[in-house]
């Protein structure tokens, strides 16, 4: 892996982790901001709660 990839696969695992933190669950493809600088989940308008 390169470093751009290293660098989103540990935005992916921070994500994750915040997720379970909320107790929320991640649905669809991770979304990269500018550079890499931040990332989301795009989901229509719901979040699914446990």
């Amino acid at each position: 892996m390169d470093e751009w990839e290293d660098h989103q696969a540990f935005m992916v695992k921070s994500l994750r982790k915040a997720a379970s933190y909320f107790h929320v669950t991640l649905q669809g493809d991770p979304v990269f901001g500018w550079r890499d600088r931040f990332i989301v989940m795009r989901k229509n308008f719901f979040l699914d709660v446990v």
